[in-house]
């Protein structure tokens, strides 16, 4: 599971709402090579034991499962949604094997189907070079795994509900969403948990050994290939004799942790628990991701950080220029402080450097931190998500 479906469940359960969450014993990432090494010591066994738990509200149930080729299929999901009797049904993806079950599901207990799509073009793009998919064969692939079954399902949702701007075009090209059914959403934020903290950031600093004087510019997630956060270690190795006081800190694991590790004035943390990672955004002051979207860029400008992104994330740049917000042309204005062209250590180095004075870091922060409070909450993400589920 990730983000999303463990802080949506958890602010509906908290409005009062009778909410169930129904997953696989499946970790995220358990089937990555690299599971063991990265991810055992925070997330804990791959495969987790069948059954139902109450966390923050939400009954969490998991089910077994197998696998078709890279779809993970619930074993036992159309019983487990006649047993709940639900009113709603949100599921976090569109065209897949579990939501032609649900689907299947309505003929025996009548809701309301909303769907949605988390796979930006950008991530699209990536997918389909990693995967040299790009040939005629691979396109007729898509469109009968994905845009035709999509098409299928699309008959039976109320909404589907896409995560960037750019998602829509994936939506409805590839996972063959209707037009009039795919809107755009935001990422969202715990407020109460992301938030500045003076008192946390002065000590954890020095427990660190990081100076107040310094600027610390903090990564958090995997340390592999395709979210490069080595790039973001070489601009600060570059940095070390013009601008001394630039800082990097690395939470995550990776194959990058080496490289990462043998650079100058970078410093690496394993994963941390969710409600562990605001101490470690408290005490920096520039977040960075070297390339794609991630909800903790929300998450850091929420704690009160200045965010640098790549200009690659065409979802934040291209709507900048928004004068409001609507449901169904999402935007993220005045939370990003500078992009830099990808993959481009000069151009990274140029960036940080922009960011170097503390009035311009705060100016941008205050920008940040209103645009979160009123947008990106949970609270108001679930508020707005409760209006579709009635309207539609």
């Amino acid at each position: 599971m990730g983000y999303i479906e463990n802080c949506l469940p958890k602010a509906l359960a908290a409005m009062g709402h009778d909410v169930s969450l129904i997953t696989s014993t499946a970790q995220v990432y358990f089937n990555q090579p690299h599971y063991k090494t990265s991810f055992e010591d925070f997330l804990g066994a791959p495969i987790q034991p069948e059954g139902m738990k109450i966390i923050d509200g939400v009954k969490v149930c998991r089910l077994p499962f197998h696998s078709l080729k890279k779809q993970l299929i619930i074993k036992g999901l159309v019983a487990k949604i006649r047993e709940i009797k639900p009113d709603i049904v949100h599921t976090f993806v569109h065209a897949d094997v579990n939501t032609l079950k649900l689907v299947f599901a309505k003929i025996f207990t009548p809701y309301k189907l909303f769907t949605a799509n988390h796979t930006s073009l950008l991530a699209f793009e990536v997918s389909k070079k990693e995967n040299n998919a790009n040939n005629w064969y691979h396109t007729l692939l898509r469109f009968l795994i994905f845009t035709l079954p999509g098409a299928f399902i699309s008959l039976f949702i109320k909404k589907c509900f896409c995560v960037t701007v750019d998602a829509i075009g994936v939506a409805t090209q590839i996972y063959g969403v209707k037009k009039s059914k795919a809107i755009a959403t935001t990422l969202g934020v715990d407020t109460e948990l992301f938030r500045p903290n003076d008192i946390v950031k002065k000590s954890l600093r020095e427990k660190l050994g990081f100076q107040p004087t310094d600027i610390v510019c903090i990564y958090t997630g995997k340390l592999t290939l395709l979210k490069n956060p080595l790039i973001l270690a070489q601009a600060i190795d570059k940095l070390r004799h013009s601008e001394p006081r630039f800082k990097g800190l690395f939470i995550g694991n990776g194959e990058q942790h080496k490289a990462i590790e043998d650079l100058k004035n970078c410093t690496i943390l394993p994963f941390q628990q969710h409600k562990d990672l605001p101490q470690y955004y408290q005490m920096a002051d520039i977040a960075v991701w070297p390339f794609g979207e991630s909800s903790s860029q929300i998450d850091v400008v929420a704690t009160g950080l200045c965010l640098v992104l790549s200009e690659g994330v065409k979802t934040y740049d291209s709507v900048n220029s928004a004068s409001k917000f609507t449901e169904t042309e999402v935007y993220f204005p005045k939370i990003v402080s500078r992009f830099y062209k990808t993959n481009d250590v000069e151009d990274l180095t140029e960036a940080l450097k922009a960011l170097k004075f503390r009035e311009e870091r705060e100016s941008l922060i205050a920008l940040g931190m209103k645009e979160v409070r009123d947008i990106f909450s949970w609270e108001s993400i679930a508020t707005r998500r409760l209006k579709d589920y009635t309207d539609s």
